[in-house]
């Protein structure tokens, strides 16, 4: 099987050497190339190159939920098709929502034994993605959950220290939140978030609202937030998009 590698090394519990071991193991069962991310939004074009080529099988996300993200749209930059390459995540961030949504250990050289033991015995499965359509903007899918208002609000604030490189923890999280409340006190009873659903009246005056497929919604360390707990949690270790 032909594999791309694809590791942010910037990630906040990826290191050189992590990345060597898990390397060399992948590389033990897989034909593997390895690419690190150099700018924001290289994942995504090293994955929609990959898709494009039709000589890559398999795309191994090493790297935080932001890392996953930007290779699956990478990968549907065109949209969903049966060529497609699989995607593989073995977790390198600070929170790792999807690859725990996935039942993978936090641990990413535990990650990766799981990862081999699937990939011998054929084990994927499809997980359901949402689209999210702005007007003027590409389209750009998720893989577990999307927020909306007060939660946009925080990740954006986090984002810009991000850029100004800053790790991201889950105290720059914390205070970014902290912070955003306090300055955002016109939006605190009443958003600007109106819900439409097919068949109900629409709810206006939301201030934050979370689309999600999995549950726990995130996690503070290792203790799970639970934002939408009936939400259907995928388990599995490959999936396919």
């Amino acid at each position: 099987m032909r594999a791309l590698l694809v590791f942010n090394p910037k990630a906040t519990t990826t290191s050189g050497r992590t990345r060597d071991v898990l390397a060399h193991a992948l590389a033990s069962d897989l034909k593997l190339e390895v690419a690190g991310t150099e700018y924001r939004g290289h994942a995504r074009d090293l994955a929609r190159d990959a898709a494009a080529s039709g000589g890559v099988d398999l795309v191994v996300a090493l790297g935080g939920d932001g890392t996953v993200n930007e290779i699956v749209n990478g990968l549907l930059a065109e949209g969903p098709a049966e060529d497609v390459p699989r995607l593989a995540v073995v977790p390198g961030g600070s929170t790792n929502v999807f690859a725990r949504a996935l039942g993978l250990p936090n641990d990413p050289v535990e990650a990766t034994g799981q990862l081999l033991d699937a990939l011998a015995e054929g084990r994927e499965q499809t997980v359901g993605l949402g689209k999210a359509s702005t007007e003027g903007l590409p389209d750009r899918w998720f893989t577990f959950t999307a927020g909306f208002g007060f939660d946009a609000g925080v990740v954006g604030r986090v984002e810009q220290h991000r850029r100004s490189g800053r790790r991201s923890t889950h105290a720059l999280y914390l205070n970014q939140a902290v912070r955003h409340y306090f300055g955002v006190k016109e939006h605190r009873k009443a958003g600007p978030i109106t819900l439409s659903v097919p068949g109900r009246e629409p709810v206006d005056g939301l201030v934050v609202s979370i689309v999600s497929n999995t549950s726990p919604w995130t996690y503070l360390g290792n203790r799970p937030v639970y934002a939408s707990p009936e939400a259907r949690s995928t388990r599995t270790w490959t999936s396919s998009v």
